[in-house]
């Protein structure tokens, strides 16, 4: 299988970093507060350090969301987030996970995503299918929207916000989780029948994006265009979904 070394030390990479996160959840530790809000802690930074390493097997670029960009002009590219989620593992709520994409001309071709606390492992190579811990998953096939459960991801400070609210009023829930790759594996999973978000980070989506497209699940911009790691607004749904989303949020802006 194509991919299939990288794989293999990606899962091990997160679970290595898996174990670390488990040690320190329910702890208390030192806050480093970044732009926007954004916060880290030094398990974040522990996490990254182990999966760097064993990454670095392969000499590819590396952008991580603590280390920054080391970039080896090669055609393959590992995208990082070491702990994805970190206010909800600081408040001790157990939506996070360690988030690991292999990225080719910006867009994935393998993802892994782990929730170390329940022991969750979604993983997908382009074109094999997406899979939660080595079974087949597939995104759900509702189609009555007025049902629709969706996740988003923007900060409440975000005038988007109170947008997403307003022209969603009509399904059956908005959810605000916390952590975007999860969310994406989620509706992969068909825990959740779509998902929104606004000024993501390449770390943020990079392998939830595949995981959910091989599940069946319609990945764009809110204009209907194709994405890539660096797209700044996305719309993940099955297609019988997607398409009502698409309507909602054509006119909202959010690409800032």
């Amino acid at each position: 299988m194509v991919y299939e070394k990288e794989l293999k030390t990606a899962v091990a990479a997160a679970r290595a970093a898996g174990k670390i996160i488990r040690i320190g959840f329910g702890k208390k530790h030192a806050i480093e507060m970044k732009e926007k809000k954004e916060i880290a802690t030094e398990v974040d930074k522990k996490s990254e350090i182990v999966i760097k390493k064993l990454l670095s097997k392969f000499d590819y670029s590396f952008l991580g969301e603590e280390t920054g960009l080391q970039d080896k002009k090669t055609e393959l590219e590992w995208i990082v987030d070491p702990l994805d989620g970190t206010t909800n593992f600081s408040i001790c709520n157990p939506f996070f996970n360690v988030s690991i994409g292999l990225v080719k001309g910006g867009k994935p071709v393998m993802g892994v995503v782990y929730n170390p606390i329940i022991d969750e492992l979604f993983t997908a190579v382009k074109g094999k299918g997406a899979f939660l811990n080595g079974k087949r998953i597939f995104a759900t096939k509702k189609e009555d929207f007025g049902m629709a459960i969706l996740g988003f991801c923007t900060k409440i400070y975000n005038p988007e916000a109170a947008k997403l609210h307003t022209v969603f009023m009509d399904i059956k829930d908005l959810r605000k989780m916390g952590s975007a790759a999860l969310e994406l594996c989620y509706v992969a999973a068909g825990r959740l029948d779509g998902f929104v978000s606004f000024y993501a980070k390449p770390w943020d989506i990079a392998a939830g994006i595949l995981i959910a497209e091989e599940a069946g699940t319609k990945i764009t911009d809110f204009k209907g265009k194709s994405i890539d790691v660096n797209t700044k607004t996305l719309v993940a749904a099955p297609q019988q979904m997607h398409r009502k989303i698409l309507e909602r949020v054509s006119n909202i802006e959010g690409t800032k």
